[in-house]
């Protein structure tokens, strides 16, 4: 691996900011899906070996547009006030 040098003009901590959030906000989104493909992969293969693979995608499918109405239910609430 090659050494990360900090090349900001102006010091160590003239990048520190919202610049600097992009590479954890991007590791978030790029590791979040992880746990629910897992999931419902392990959900996928659990039935397979004694119910068949068309009950296993059922099951799953089923699962996933769960998952994506509680989604819908949950954007379309108002947000929360500060007060």
């Amino acid at each position: 691996m090659f050494p990360v040098r900090n090349r900001t003009p102006g010091g160590p901590r003239a990048g520190v900011g919202r610049a600097s959030d992009r590479g954890e906000r991007q590791r978030l989104e790029q590791s979040a899906p992880a746990p629910g493909v897992a999931a419902l992969g392990s959900l996928f293969l659990s039935p397979t070996a004694s119910a068949g693979m068309r009950d296993a995608l059922t099951v799953s499918l089923l699962v996933q547009v769960a998952m994506v109405a509680l989604t819908v239910l949950l954007s379309l609430r108002p947000p929360r006030t500060v007060s």
